[in-house]
């Protein structure tokens, strides 16, 4: 609240806390759930009574952003982490535990060797405030004790303050949490580890490999079972009106929310004709909220649509790892001669580079006297059942991320014949590779699969 907020940095000067952890967003559903107490940017410098806050930096993730934060008081100087979470929905809990899993794992981290304890603020106080430290607590307990208890837990924490975990639905959140935290704590590893992993996963008379294998089958099989619990609802791409905009009636995204709803997973571009259904779904980066879109091929009867959703969608790379079939019209300009004209949209190829495996078009998109630049990468004789060797898939990789600085990092469009089995996850567990030790390789593909049935 405006009125609280010099107590609010008061209180963490004095009880020194080793971070901060928010579990709300400033505006939710269009209303004020928690005063802004931090500058938007590094050069801004907030005074609040006799303290003074400035950032000196803000580290944005897909589903939370760590900001580091400088106060000040009386010429003494001290850094405050802050750890927002900015996923949780408007209304209920979270649909996947593996996001807040990881905003967790993130702070016990970073925080484990620093002195005091993590200050835990939502909008009141008790709800999702609550579900975090109740997490935090009986995670603790089950390493401690090879037990949890959720009742007691929850019970001495409402003895201290009333109303945390404040509802049914949050309360079970917290055993779905844990159970998925404790179930897959195995499933994490370091990069050095992968190679000897996927090495002895074929040797079928080594002991190892068949403990590898299990392993690997196992947690296969449980985002397979994980996905099929959410029950997605994906009865809009039945719809005879858009059955014959799927290329398979298995692969179908979720249904368009009322747009009240604010966990809307799915495209709903403008189009100038028809009722703005394709089939293509927002994926999360691990960095970035919505980085790519996973979508079919398209067919002759979505071209408007496809490149609307380009435009809309602010594109900037287009990743295609099938190839078009032969009778079917090639969404690309085939040469620099012949441009193609869908709806408003007018294709012009500009050039094209290739290599072996390899290919890079250039192509020029007008609509109404607008024009922009795009790219097209397609994996030449990329084959399903063969692996791709490690060295085309990083230089597959460095091409992408060339073409998205290049394009000023906008969204990236995958694509494949059924839009499900484009490998988003490449460049998305690369940056992984680059930037944390640990990979936890199973959220990328829990969370595609989210999206798409």
């Amino acid at each position: 609240m405006k009125a609280t907020v010099d107590d609010f940095w008061l209180m963490i000067w004095q009880q020194r806390p080793k971070a901060v952890v928010m579990v709300t967003n400033v505006i939710e559903d269009r209303k004020q759930k928690c005063e802004q107490y931090w500058p938007d940017d590094t050069s801004t410098e907030l005074r609040y009574g006799d303290i003074t806050v400035s950032m000196l930096s803000a580290e944005e993730w897909a589903e939370y952003v760590v900001r580091v934060l400088n106060i000040e008081k009386n010429g003494e100087k001290r850094r405050v982490r802050q750890y927002h979470y900015t996923a949780w929905p408007d209304h209920g809990v979270p649909d996947s535990m593996s996001p807040f899993i990881s905003f967790y794992k993130k702070i016990k981290t970073e925080t484990y060797r620093i002195d005091g304890a993590l200050l835990v603020h939502c909008s009141a106080g008790v709800g999702r405030t609550g579900t975090f430290i109740a997490m935090s607590n009986l995670l603790e307990q089950a390493e401690m004790h090879q037990q949890v208890d959720f009742f007691e837990c929850v019970k001495k924490m409402r003895a201290n303050r009333p109303s945390m975990v404040q509802t049914v639905e949050q309360y079970v959140f917290l055993h779905c949490v844990i159970n998925e935290f404790l179930a897959t704590a195995k499933y994490p590893c370091a990069p050095s580890d992968i190679q000897t992993k996927l090495a002895n996963h074929g040797e079928a008379n080594n002991t190892y490999a068949n403990m590898a294998t299990a392993e690997i089958d196992e947690e296969f099989l449980r985002i397979g079972g994980y996905v099929s619990d959410h029950g997605l609802d994906v009865d809009e791409g039945r719809k005879p009106e858009n059955s014959n905009k799927n290329r398979s009636m298995t692969v179908l995204p979720p249904s368009a929310p009322p747009a009240t709803d604010k966990k809307e997973k799915s495209l709903r571009p403008v189009i100038s004709s028809g009722n703005g259904y394709i089939n293509a779904v927002m994926v999360n980066a691990y960095r970035k909220k919505n980085q790519f879109i996973a979508t079919q091929l398209p067919l002759v009867n979505t071209m408007t649509d496809f490149w609307q959703m380009i435009e809309e969608y602010r594109v900037s790379v287009i990743v295609q790892l099938d190839p078009c079939k032969a009778n079917e019209l090639f969404y690309p300009p085939t040469n620099d001669e012949m441009p193609l004209t869908f709806g408003d949209f007018v294709i012009v190829r500009l050039t094209t580079e290739s290599t072996e495996k390899l290919t890079s078009i250039a192509l020029r998109v007008t609509k109404s006297q607008s024009s922009r630049n795009i790219y097209v990468l397609q994996k030449t004789n990329w084959s399903r059942e063969d692996e791709t060797s490690n060295a085309e898939t990083l230089s597959f990789l460095e091409m992408l991320e060339k073409h998205q600085q290049k394009t000023g990092n906008h969204n990236i469009c995958v694509t494949s014949l059924d839009g499900a089995c484009a490998s988003i996850s490449h460049y998305d567990l690369t940056i992984k590779l680059n930037e944390q030790q640990i990979f936890y390789k199973r959220y990328s593909v829990e969370e595609t699969r989210i999206n798409i049935s």
